[in-house]
């Protein structure tokens, strides 16, 4: 696969997760949203779009009265996305989290 193709295929899949997403929220509110925070989590860290990445860490924000771990989820998503912003380029995910002092979370 081509670096073209593969950023098309990228393209492809987060505009299915971000449409399966909406239609969730705006039809289920966040009671359904939280089953789909794991694809939404990745897109967040993919996407290079600024308001795809706001929607998805304000509901996180949202979700978190739902337990911990979504919390800590939006933890991380804001650090990492702070950090990308930074640096430029997308960060290791498996890195970060044993990198970073924040708690550990599941999704």
């Amino acid at each position: 696969m081509t670096a073209d193709e593969k950023k098309t295929t990228t393209a492809t899949y987060i505009a299915v997760i971000m449409n399966l997403a909406h239609q969730i929220y705006k039809h289920a509110g966040l009671e359904l949203l939280h089953l789909v925070t794991y694809p939404l989590f990745l897109v967040a860290l993919q996407t290079d779009a600024r308001s795809t990445r706001d929607w998805i860490l304000a509901r996180f924000q949202d979700l978190s009265a739902f337990g911990p771990n979504i919390g800590r989820a939006h933890a991380f998503l804001q650090m990492a996305l702070k950090k990308q912003q930074e640096t430029g380029e997308k960060i290791n995910v498996r890195r970060e989290m044993k990198a970073s002092k924040l708690p550990v979370f599941v999704m």
